[in-house]
């Protein structure tokens, strides 16, 4: 019986994880207030695991090509991305690109969702990132190798 309590409760893990959200809790939701309701936000830096700082850069529209804090050409740096898109307002989903100006490889992200691009679990084949590319020339690859560099701003996933 023990045993099935066990594997009901990976099941639900896994579950959670195929979601792609990211649990938060009170210090993440603190700095998760700080990206406002209808933005788009990333974090670069190592707290970005907890969300525990604010976000190094903000949208409220489409961001064709990253730079600065969270991404220069040539080393992404974002390491987390939460979306406080507005459910119903038209284009709440945000579908995030590898290339500049909307190219390349691309996942897409709900309204509502923060995904820590560092975040791993451990499955039959070792330790493997969780949130990966959905389409393109990379697809099922970790999104945190090759980094994000542009995003739009959709109306589903």
């Amino acid at each position: 019986m023990a045993r099935l309590r066990t594997i009901g409760a990976v099941a639900a893990v896994a579950a959670a994880t195929a979601a792609g959200s990211v649990a938060a809790g009170a210090p993440a939701q603190a700095a998760m207030k700080d990206c406002k309701r209808g933005y788009f936000c990333a974090w670069s830096n190592t707290s970005a695991q907890r969300f525990a700082d604010k976000p190094d850069c903000k949208w409220w529209s489409d961001g064709w090509n990253w730079s600065g804090k969270c991404a220069d050409g040539t080393r992404h740096r974002a390491n987390a991305i939460y979306n406080n898109g507005k459910k119903g307002a038209g284009a709440a989903h945000v579908r995030v690109y590898d290339k500049a100006g909307g190219k390349g490889s691309w996942a897409c992200i709900k309204p509502g969702h923060a995904w820590n691009l560092t975040r791993m679990v451990k499955s039959r084949k070792g330790w493997v990132h969780v949130h990966r590319w959905t389409w393109g020339p990379k697809k099922d690859q970790p999104i945190i190798y090759s980094g994000i560099d542009s995003h739009k701003w959709v109306w589903k996933c």
